[in-house]
């Protein structure tokens, strides 16, 4: 998002994500930089006291000045990752279950599960069971869970030899 619709959004909702908002073909237009919000009467979407939504165009009714919608959710923090077992010990052929602990602040425990290294195809982890093809050859396999709230907060296996 761009910096001054990022700050002119913390100015007139508040810190936070503001996922609960509909957004008007203004600020769409403001993202995708086809307008400027000096362009706009009313640079966001409001909720009218009526439970109408104001596209940011015009005047809101008269008695009906604008209620901004603030975020419904309190701010997620991750902290950490953690994967359990930390080590595979999945043979070629065979599978092995893993289970991950996301730490933080109203924080999700779903995670996105990857495999780092170059793998064979029927090398697979879905949903934290791993899969090893039968042929891997691989001499790093690392098996990863990534917050699916903060892409930067991850735990991973022990590498594995398969050579």
């Amino acid at each position: 998002m761009d910096n001054k619709v990022y700050d002119y959004l913390q100015d007139r909702l508040g810190p936070g994500n503001w996922g609960g908002l509909g957004v008007s073909e203004d600020v769409i237009n403001i993202i995708s930089g086809n307008k400027e919000i000096s362009d706009m009467k009313y640079g966001v979407p409001v909720r009218l006291k009526d439970g109408t939504l104001g596209s940011g165009k015009g005047k809101p009714k008269d008695n009906y000045p604008p209620v901004y919608n603030r975020p419904k959710y309190p701010p997620v923090t991750v902290t950490g990752v953690v994967i359990s077992p930390t080590s595979i010990t999945a043979t070629k052929g065979g599978t092995q279950i893993f289970s991950a602990t996301v730490s933080g602040t109203n924080v999700s425990q779903d995670v996105v599960w990857t495999i780092v290294g170059t793998v064979k195809a029927g090398t697979t982890v879905v949903d934290g069971v791993l899969t090893v093809a039968s042929d891997e050859d691989s001499v790093s396999l690392v098996v990863r869970a990534t917050s699916v709230d903060d892409s930067t907060k991850y735990a991973e296996t022990a590498s594995k030899d398969y050579t």
